[in-house]
């Protein structure tokens, strides 16, 4: 059962990590990120790195592996968010938000308790030296993890306050939150504490940001459906009163 929830985990993350591609090629298409949160980029990038130095020192594959790749999705996105956002707010073009934001992205925080036990017996000062290690790399992977589900708010916040979530990839959304589920189902059947506490709160982030972008897509098709059955209405009365008027 131990490697079917690390195979089950390690899926999610990967899944989380391919979430950013279909967030890339939208903002590569359009040109525009201003609807992304800058701040959710850094503090989502900053946790992932700590979730690598937690992986690398415990020696996680099912952590190190994908969060690498997460890594350098995230460090992408940043640079793409960065790169539009300058080249929207040179002189001649179309003004772009000053407020720093970015995506994405998902990333699957990925943590894992030590397993070390110890006797009170044998509980020796390398022993001791050992679980202040593990504790410190478990205290850097929950860190991390809690850093990922905060960098969802400015996010979060943003959208509702633009009342705008075009620049958003509804894909990567639903691969985020998928990934994110597969990650709780992990971190659950190890019973690993670092993990499913912060990806059930990541997972409710998510959620919350997917029905946002579902509800103001919405809502801005049916503004635009409006103002196309209301533009030949528009030119009809114009035309018949064009036929009243006397020649």
């Amino acid at each position: 059962m131990g490697v079917a929830f690390q195979t089950i985990g390690m899926i999610g993350s990967f899944v989380i990590a391919s979430s950013l591609v279909p967030q890339m090629l939208k903002v590569y298409k359009t040109k525009s990120a201003k609807d992304i949160s800058l701040r959710f980029q850094l503090l989502y990038c900053f946790g992932i790195g700590l979730i690598l130095v937690y992986g690398f020192g415990e020696n996680l594959w099912p952590i190190y592996i994908p969060a690498t790749v997460e890594e350098v999705a995230g460090l992408i996105m940043l640079a793409m968010k960065l790169y539009y956002d300058r080249s929207a707010t040179k002189p001649g073009t179309s003004g772009a938000d000053n407020e720093g934001h970015a995506l994405e992205m998902g990333a699957s925080p990925l943590t894992r308790r030590s397993e070390t036990k110890f006797t009170g017996v044998y509980f020796t000062q390398k022993f001791a030296g050992l679980y202040v290690i593990g504790l410190a790399f478990n205290i850097l992977g929950l860190v991390g993890s809690f850093m990922i589900s905060a960098s969802l708010v400015p996010q979060i916040i943003k959208v509702i306050r633009t009342k705008s979530a075009k620049d958003l990839s509804r894909s990567f959304q639903l691969l985020y939150v998928a990934g994110l589920i597969l990650v709780a189902i992990y971190g659950i059947g190890e019973s690993l504490w670092p993990i499913w506490i912060p990806v059930v709160i990541e997972l409710a982030g998510g959620l919350t940001l997917l029905a946002l972008k579902c509800i103001y897509d919405g809502h801005e098709a049916s503004e635009g459906l409006d103002l196309e059955t209301g533009a030949p209405e528009r030119g009809s009365t114009t035309s018949y009163k064009y036929a009243l008027t006397p020649k």
